[in-house]
C-alpha cells in the first residue's frame, strides 16, 4: 500500500535530468538502507520492480557534460553562466526528517552540488508548494483506488497546483492519462499507465520513493476494523462497550 512518496520539484532549466535522477536515486538507496531510518516506528523499504543505478562517477560526468563545472576550486559546482548552483530542500523539524536530510546532503554533497536545508511546519510548507514557491519538498500520498487514478492525476497538466504539486507538463504523459481515464480495466489501460510512468521516470519531476509500514494495534473489543489496501477503515469501527467492561473488571 501506498502510503508515502517523495515530491522533488525541480526549477526549469536547473539540472540535467538525468543527473537529477542519479542524485535523487542515491538518496533513495542511501534511505532504504539499514541504518538509515533509526527506531521502531517505521519500516522502509524500496519501491518494487524499479532498479536505480548508484554510479556517482556517471553523475559527474552528466553535470560536466552539461557544463555545471566546479570553476573556483571551492568543492562546489556552478551554473554554466558562472553563477551560484543551490539546491534548496524543504523539509519539517522533526526526527525523521532531520535524518533524511543527513542523508540528502551527504549524496549530492558527493556529486559536488551544494544543499541548504530549510524547515518549516507542513502547513505552511504545504501552502508555499501549492503557491509553486518550493524548489524540493517531500510529501505523501495515498492510493484510494485499485485503478491508479488518484496518483496518475498528479502527473496531468491539467491538474490543479494542488494535485499536481510539480506542475508538470508534458504532452504525450497528458495524452496517455487521457487514454487511460476513457480505457476499461485491462491491458489497454495498464499500457497507457505505463506509458506515464515511463516520462516521468525520465524527466524526473516527482520521485515515488519508499512505502512506509505501519504498524496498527487493537483492543479485543474494537469492531469492525479491517486493514483495507485503498482508503481508510475508521468509519466501519465500533467499541462493543460490554467486552470492554468485561475485560476491565
Amino acid at each position: 500500500m501506498p502510503g508515502c512518496v517523495c515530491t522533488v520539484r525541480p526549477v526549469p532549466r536547473f539540472t540535467p535530468e538525468a543527473a537529477r535522477n542519479d542524485e535523487s536515486h542515491r538518496a533513495i538507496r542511501d534511505r532504504g538502507s539499514a541504518d538509515a531510518v533509526r527506531g521502531p516506528r517505521w519500516t522502509i523499504r524500496l519501491r518494487q520492480g524499479i532498479r536505480f543505478t548508484d554510479d556517482p562517477a556517471a553523475a559527474r560526468a552528466l553535470l560536466d557534460r552539461f557544463g555545471y563545472k566546479d570553476r573556483d576550486g571551492d568543492g562546489y559546482r556552478e551554473r554554466p553562466d558562472g553563477t551560484p548552483l543551490v539546491l534548496v530542500q524543504n523539509s519539517m523539524p522533526d526526527t525523521i526528517s532531520r535524518q533524511n536530510d543527513e542523508l540528502w546532503l551527504k549524496n549530492v554533497k558527493a556529486l559536488g552540488l551544494r544543499l541548504q536545508i530549510r524547515t518549516a511546519p507542513f502547513n505552511e510548507l504545504l501552502k508555499q508548494s501549492s503557491a509553486g514557491q518550493l524548489q524540493i519538498f517531500d510529501l505523501g500520498c495515498r492510493a484510494p483506488s485499485p485503478s491508479g487514478f488518484a496518483i496518475l492525476s498528479t502527473l496531468w497538466g491539467r491538474s490543479p497546483p494542488d494535485t499536481n504539486q510539480a506542475r508538470f507538463r508534458h504532452a504525450d504523459c497528458d495524452a496517455a492519462y487521457a487514454a487511460f481515464v476513457r480505457a476499461p480495466p485491462g491491458p489497454q489501460r495498464n499500457a497507457r499507465a505505463r506509458r506515464m510512468s515511463e516520462i516521468v521516470s525520465a524527466c524526473a519531476p516527482i520521485l515515488y520513493r519508499t512505502y512506509p509500514l505501519g504498524h496498527a494495534f487493537v483492543q479485543p473489543w474494537l469492531k469492525g476494523y479491517y486493514p483495507a489496501s485503498f482508503g481508510f477503515t475508521w468509519k466501519y469501527v465500533d467499541i462493543d462497550l460490554t467486552r470492554k467492561c468485561a475485560a476491565r473488571k
